[in-house]
């Protein structure tokens, strides 16, 4: 059996696109939910019935990342983090690669907020996250780029323009832009409508009168999109009982039919105030693959685009892991790749050790903006959401990354103790548990990621401890 070291996961609001260290072709599954009273389905299985029902689905959890929970029809306290939680372990369940590192290659709009969510919801997963990377900057440093560059990709529901530039062996991210009024769901509901009005003008069939059909057309699109786009045209071919009706499409027409998304394709394209004559233009595997976007966003005397295959992200980031993977479990975000060299051994990382509390006596208090709340003999329940059976710490503020019920504090015999019951994840003193830790006054706990920092003080009185 192949043995594979690392992996690295393209994360973004369409699809996870999951490539191995070895010669086998990316696993990509789609960023698609389904919400079911029975429970939730995800990836394929749901996009291949996301017509049938679409008022169970879900496809924006990625991008709306959060801890908050949905509003009606979803079960009560389903949060899109617990979406994509389901989406990424089966994902990851399904990619079978038992994988020692896992890095993983993100959008440059994502916030800060929202990747360290991101990060937890993966490790949740059990999967070995040990890098990140900037999605832009990694799928543009193996296409010999000199001076300055521009990568274009259109996601789920908007589009993010990377700015680069390449200084001495150094290729940087140097700005992001992003519009979200443009996206792939938007673009192929337009067509979808388009080309079901052709079918009723040409055959007086109309594939979005019953919802199979709907599904069947919707199941269809990509592959007819890629033959349009291939050879500037297609007959597009659709049986319905015992009738196969027919009607021919060109890629010119088809263009035509969502000019305005490609104004403003071209327009946050110019927005990047590039001199347009010298600059790399680097098109994402998506944005590449749209009928007649390219002769939009090509001008006199620009170099000849470059058009990005599927995974060149991923693939490139298991070349330089060497510069992406991070000791510790703080994972900063790399948007800087030294392009003198690739295939590059990863950096060796120390084992997690058990975490160690600092030097200080038993805790009598817990810091949390600026309050101190006492931990009686019952423990605290630390988390997002009071709880009705034992003493609490409501967390307030930016909590994301934070569960209703993220940890405890116990005391046990004459030492106190934190437990973690958390996706995301408990830190002390910035190592993760892994089961419970004693607590010493001087110590600091972190509550997900990015998380909420809270200290662990000792109140003595004049005449002693309380």
């Amino acid at each position: 059996m192949t043995v594979i070291k690392m992996v690295a996961i393209e994360l973004d609001d369409v699809a996870l696109t999951i490539q191995a260290d070895d010669d086998r072709p990316p696993a990509i599954d789609p960023a698609v939910a389904l919400v079911r009273k029975s429970g939730i389905v995800v990836g394929r299985d749901a996009l291949m019935r996301s017509r049938l029902e679409p008022r169970r689905l879900h496809d924006r959890f990625w991008q709306d990342l959060s801890n908050d929970a949905l509003p009606r029809p979803h079960p009560a306290g389903l949060t899109t983090a617990d979406l994509a939680h389901a989406h990424i372990e089966n994902a990851w369940r399904k990619a079978a690669l038992p994988a020692s590192e896992v890095l993983l290659v993100v959008p440059g709009d994502l916030s800060s907020s929202k990747l360290g969510l991101a990060l937890g919801v993966a490790r949740a997963a059990d999967i070995p996250v040990c890098g990140l990377v900037d999605l832009g900057l990694a799928a543009s440093v193996d296409r010999g780029i000199i001076g300055q560059a521009l990568h274009l990709e259109i996601y789920r529901h908007r589009a993010v323009a990377t700015i680069l530039e390449k200084h001495d062996q150094k290729l940087c991210r140097r700005n992001v832009l992003w519009e979200g009024s443009v996206g792939m769901t938007d673009l192929f509901a337009r067509w979808a409508r388009w080309i079901s009005e052709q079918f009723v003008s040409c055959t007086r069939f109309d594939p979005l009168d019953r919802a199979d059909s709907e599904q069947e057309l919707w199941n269809n699109l990509n592959g007819w999109l890629s033959e349009i786009r291939r050879n500037g045209g297609a007959r597009l071919s659709f049986p319905a009982g015992k009738l196969v009706h027919e009607i021919d499409i060109s890629e010119q027409v088809l263009a035509e039919t969502v000019r305005q998304s490609y104004d403003v394709l071209q327009s946050l394209v110019e927005s990047a105030s590039l001199d347009l004559s010298t600059v790399q233009l680097v098109l994402g595997p998506r944005a590449a693959g749209l009928p007649g976007l390219l002769p939009r966003l090509i001008r006199p005397g620009m170099k000849a685009p470059i058009a990005l295959p599927v995974a060149a992200g991923a693939a490139a980031a298991l070349r330089y892991a060497g510069s992406i993977v991070s000791n510790g479990e703080e994972l900063p975000l790399v948007i800087e790749l030294d392009t003198g060299g690739s295939w590059r051994s990863p950096v060796a990382r120390p084992p997690v050790q058990p975490a160690a509390s600092s030097v200080g006596g038993l805790p009598s208090h817990v810091v949390h903006r600026g309050l101190a709340h006492k931990i009686g003999p019952h423990g605290l329940v630390i988390g997002r959401e009071p709880s009705a059976e034992q003493p609490h710490l409501v967390l307030t503020g930016d909590a994301a990354g934070v569960s209703r019920s993220h940890c405890s504090l116990r005391l046990d015999g004459a030492a106190l103790l934190v437990e973690d019951h958390s996706r995301y994840g408990t830190f002390l003193n910035e190592r993760m548990l892994d089961g419970p830790a004693e607590l010493a006054a001087g110590d600091h706990l972190r509550l997900g990621s990015p998380g909420i920092i809270l200290h662990l003080i000792e109140v003595v009185s004049k005449d002693g401890p309380p």
